[in-house]
């Protein structure tokens, strides 16, 4: 059951340079993260490279609006890194030139919003931020709120529970949960999912939306819901049933 939500809408966004600064994420100025720097700042960028120490973790608070990490960074301080975006609200990429399925795999489950190798999606880096920025900076407007079952879903807050329990989901997950309990039972696909929430074409082999989903399930397993409830039906897509 999906019910309105009239809410006082909140005041507009003020864009300042904060939303064009990208903060790369690097042990060093190898050739991939010369690449990522230049490529954004050809986009009208503004661009700081500061180094892995976590002693600068308040700098990025303070001015960043979104990250882009280098896979080549230590594991344990890259996860480190997506932390902090992740409670900052701050969108994060992971670059690399050497593509490896299972660092993908670890960024995504981590919480990275994407995952680009180069140079392949080195074009169209400026654009999966600009997306990424647009969905944490939309005015809100009167929202809905979905309640099925245990399960509630507020819009205009992003947030969900499941009996009670906060299901503690980043912007996409929500958005992700958000598609399949609006329309229970309806297949939908890969392509669609993510054209509605990662704001761009979906491409083959493109396992962004499995990964989200991954988690999306296991947040909800967590908090007691039984697995079952989104399913995956080979070739056509996912279902929330």
């Amino acid at each position: 059951m999906i019910k309105s939500l009239t809410k006082q809408r909140p005041p507009t966004p003020c864009h300042t340079e904060r939303d064009n600064h990208a903060l790369v994420i690097s042990e060093q100025r190898d050739q991939d993260t010369l690449d990522v720097i230049h490529a954004l700042k050809a986009q009208g960028w503004q661009v700081s490279c500061l180094s892995t120490c976590l002693s600068d973790i308040k700098r990025c608070q303070s001015y960043g609006c979104c990250l882009l990490i280098s896979a080549h960074v230590d594991a344990e301080i890259r996860q480190q890194w997506i932390t902090l975006a992740l409670h900052s609200f701050l969108p994060a990429i992971v670059y690399t030139s050497q593509y490896c399925r299972e660092t993908g795999m670890m960024s995504f489950l981590a919480g990275a919003d994407d995952y680009v190798y180069l140079p392949q999606q080195l074009d169209t880096l400026s654009y999966r931020l600009n997306a990424m920025i647009r969905r944490t900076q939309q005015p809100l407007a009167p929202g809905k709120v979905i309640e099925l079952e245990l399960l509630v879903l507020d819009e205009n807050a992003m947030f969900a529970h499941f009996a009670g329990v906060d299901l503690k989901l980043t912007p996409i997950e929500f958005k992700l949960l958000w598609q399949l309990a609006s329309q229970p039972s309806v297949v939908l696909s890969k392509a669609a999912l993510c054209e509605a929430v990662l704001e761009r074409e979906y491409v083959a082999h493109d396992r962004s939306i499995d990964m989200h989903m991954s988690r999306v399930r296991k947040k909800l397993h967590q908090a007691g819901m039984a697995i079952g409830r989104i399913q995956t039906l080979h070739g056509r897509g996912y279902r929330f049933t």
